[in-house]
């Protein structure tokens, strides 16, 4: 009942708020005495006295000249045509004393259009909303998520400082995880699923969690993804590195589900104690749960060579095969194309298909201007889907002393992925002392437990962690991490977007069965910071990673770097970075032959930022990718020269 009225109401207000937009657009500008009626009206009322309305709308023309492949340019971004038109409009405030809304519309020129609403109430303990809403629920790491949703959500101050919130609603976002090889520049780099849900990004480089600004800049209607931070000089991705991104998007011939749950938290013994609870529940329906099979089409750039590429998800079924895709029961009598350059080629003469696998091969170089779209049926059954599921986790952080402090985490799932019970425990205990720190910690994630699935990185684990900071003096500073685990997906880096987790997607280093913790992980890392005043300041540090065992033999990936920035003046800025990255692995081939690969990238850059007023700036830089292969005489280079002026000669331009 309450939901009932609650969306008349919610209804009534909406059908208000158009009707007085209409009256202000479709009134003429003699009949003012009828709009300040209106507004006397609605100040009368006190009704949307505070809104706020602001937007953009860009027109672009342009034209395009392309040398080399045509097809593999306007194929790949979606941003080609003459004329490029993208609005949107913000609205928000109050609607009546505590109630308030807020109103997202966009259409970006491709794809799908995007819109977000919500309206809620807030008063001194309680707040109410219902809508569109991006919910994080946190405390547990195991029992947490960042969800963009379509229903309600409850926060009730609790007596003693306690906080609690509730949420019933549908998932209006679907998660995707990309894995992304560099190739030598800073992008862009193309998210297949668009437009991405602002803000629901996680983004990283061979497992360092990049800054959204600080890092790459990622346009949400369009999916392109650059890592060039405002400001700052650009960062070249080598071929040795790999990009996951988890996000979400609005979901195409999808039926999202149901994800409902509660957590409260309340600190005790004096505010020394802060324990909370978590419960969450996802029900997923419809197409989802019945499908066997999914769509996919991925596309690479050629490599002068005849592969192999490697698909997203695998196996790929079989020519013919009945199945059931978008609810219907029916026969796929090819579930593999593969087109070069637009041009279909033959499965058996142009090249050869290893469906269990994923892997194409074909029979004769592709040149590195070509594009290559290989679009294909896959079975879902093999796939990271997970049910019905839910997770109940509780947590406590105790500070022990001033120095000393404890944190746990511990979460039971049942159903998900795997249909069995598991538990997952993380306990951290940290020591402060007058220039130091030290953390310490055990990691027990069963195989059997199922994440929540939402945006992030999340893997089956088991061992310890360490971290120890020493802050030598006021101008040097030491870092060391170490973990060493047994895991059932691995770490994520290098080599051709073989690279461990892929949160949700097939894992390269994913045991057969999926239920065990069969990869030994190892990471290393030492850091040592340099900042004397007047001096340029010094960033050394060496990373160090491995995975063995499993089902793709051993990895080894270590980075040594060393970084600097210095301000000799307040109009002058330089940086710039020498990385040296080094890596070593067996690939196993479609008949389980071994092959020992690797490669070394050595990358330069240098950059400058000079303002001699508040009008004109001036910025650039320089960079160079060397890229070698150790099992043979290949080799890849790649220069960058930016230039950039800005002058605004007065306020008007």
């Amino acid at each position: 009942m309450l939901q009932r009225e609650l969306a008349r109401a919610v209804w009534l207000a909406r059908s208000l708020l158009l009707a007085v937009c209409l009256c202000l657009l479709v009134t003429p500008p003699a009949s003012a005495s009828i709009l300040d009626e209106v507004g006397d009206l609605l100040e009368r009322l006190e009704l949307f006295q505070g809104v706020e309305v602001s937007g953009s709308d860009h027109l672009t023309f342009q034209e395009n000249s392309v040398e080399g492949s045509e097809s593999s340019f306007t194929s790949q971004r979606w941003d080609t045509d003459t004329v490029v038109h993208q609005s949107s409009l913000h609205l928000e405030g109050p609607i009546w004393r505590e109630f308030g809304f807020q109103a997202d519309l966009s259409a970006s020129g491709f794809g799908r259009n995007y819109s977000r609403w919500v309206v809620g109430y807030v008063g001194h303990d309680t707040a109410l909303y219902y809508g569109d809403i991006n919910i994080n629920l946190m405390g547990n790491e195991f029992a947490s998520f960042s969800k963009s949703l379509a229903g309600w959500q409850l926060d009730q101050q609790l007596p003693g400082g306690g906080l609690a919130r509730a949420f019933y609603s549908q998932e209006k976002g679907f998660t995707r995880v990309e894995t992304i090889p560099g190739n030598d520049t800073s992008g862009p780099f193309f998210l297949r699923y668009t437009p991405v849900i602002d803000g629901s990004e996680r983004v990283k480089v061979d497992e360092e969690l990049m800054r959204f600004g600080e890092d790459y800049r990622l346009d949400y209607e369009t999916g392109q993804l650059w890592f060039e931070p405002v400001d700052a000089p650009p960062r070249i991705i080598p071929s040795t590195s790999v990009i996951t991104v988890s996000y979400e998007s609005s979901g195409y011939f999808q039926s999202p589900g149901d994800l409902y749950g509660v957590r409260a938290e309340m600190p005790l013994a004096g505010k020394k104690m802060l324990v909370g609870v978590s419960l969450v529940a996802q029900q997923r329906a419809g197409a989802g749960a019945t499908d066997t099979v999914g769509y996919q089409a991925d596309i690479y750039n050629g490599s002068g060579t005849t592969g192999p590429f490697d698909t997203n998800f695998r196996p790929i079924i079989a020519n013919g095969a009945t199945v059931v895709y978008h609810g219907k029961s029916q026969t796929i009598e090819r579930a593999l194309v593969v087109l070069v350059d637009g041009v279909e080629q033959l499965e058996g003469v142009d090249y050869d298909a290893y469906r269990d696998i994923g892997r194409i091969i074909f029979r004769r170089a592709v040149p590195p201007t070509a594009l290559v779209r290989i679009q294909y049926y896959y079975e879902l059954q093999t796939q990271l889907q997970a049910g019905d599921q839910d997770v109940l986790g509780l947590d406590l952080t105790y500070n022990i002393s001033d120095r000393l402090s404890l944190r746990t985490d511990w979460a039971r799932s049942a159903g998900g992925l795997s249909g069995e019970a598991g538990d997952a425990l993380n306990a951290q205990l940290h020591y402060s002392g007058s220039n130091y720190a030290i953390t310490t910690g055990w990691r027990d994630v069963d195989p059997t437990f199922s994440y929540i699935n939402t945006v992030g990185f999340f893997r089956n684990e088991r061992g310890i962690t360490n971290r120890f900071d020493w802050r030598i003096n006021d101008n040097i500073s030491l870092a060391h991490n170490y973990s060493k685990k047994k895991s059932a997906q691995g770490q994520s880096f290098g080599y051709s977007g073989y690279g461990g987790y892929d949160g949700g997607m097939y894992s390269p280093y994913q045991a057969d069965d999926g239920l065990a913790l069969d990869i030994d992980t190892l990471n290393t890392d030492l850091s040592l910071n340099l900042d004397f005043e007047g001096w340029p300041t010094l960033f050394l540090s060496r990373q160090s990673m491995s995975n063995s065992g499993g089902g793709r033999g051993d990895s080894d990936y270590t980075t040594n770097s060393l970084r600097f920035n210095w301000a000799p003046g307040s109009k002058l800025r330089l940086d710039g970075s020498l990385i040296d990255t080094s890596q070593q692995y067996i690939r196993l081939g479609p008949d389980d032959e071994v092959e020992r690969l690797g490669s070394d990238t050595k990358r330069g850059q240098i950059g400058f930022s000079y303002s001699p007023s508040s009008k004109l700036s001036l910025t650039g830089n320089l960079g160079n990718n060397r890229s070698t292969s150790l099992a043979s005489t290949d080799k890849s280079t790649s220069d960058t020269m930016q230039l950039s002026l800005s002058w605004s000669p007065w306020d008007k331009l």
